[in-house]
């Protein structure tokens, strides 16, 4: 089904984020763009706003977190970076991905749902990897 982009600021039961053009791929990666720029808006539920404003909605491709995510789901994500473990938007090596995201000592372990994928680690603070931010939310696609 198609999302219609929602021109009103105003949304009785939700509130307007953008959409950004990119996927973030739950496999081997996908390239991200220099500049992010919403092709759409979209509202979503008025208890996302507890996580703040400054949301976005990205698309889901392959596989690496089934079930818990599929291709074609939308996810929800903030900007605000590392929060404790949970799932994530992040990049390495210029590509952007989604994945389950946990902490050991100096280390950030990154963790596929989908049993078929390694999990890895990398040192917390290294350059190979920048946190986006946590997903809060999921639409799950159709079809």
């Amino acid at each position: 089904g198609k999302i219609v982009a929602a021109q009103s600021q105003e949304a009785k039961d939700g509130f307007i984020i953008p959409i950004l053009d990119q996927k973030l791929s739950a496999g081997y990666g996908s390239d991200l763009p220099d500049n992010d720029r919403p092709t759409a808006y979209i509202s979503v539920p008025r208890f996302l706003a507890k996580y703040g404003t400054n949301l976005a909605a990205l698309y889901v491709e392959g596989d690496s977190m089934e079930p818990t995510l599929s291709r074609g789901d939308m996810i929800v994500c903030d900007s605000c970076g590392w929060s404790g473990e949970g799932i994530y938007a992040i990049q390495m090596e210029g590509s952007g991905f989604v994945k389950r995201l946990s902490r050991k000592p100096g280390k950030l372990v990154v963790i596929s749902d989908n049993p078929i994928y390694t999990s890895y680690e990398v040192p917390f603070e290294s350059d190979d990897i920048r946190i986006i931010g946590r997903v809060h939310g999921v639409l799950h696609g159709i079809g």
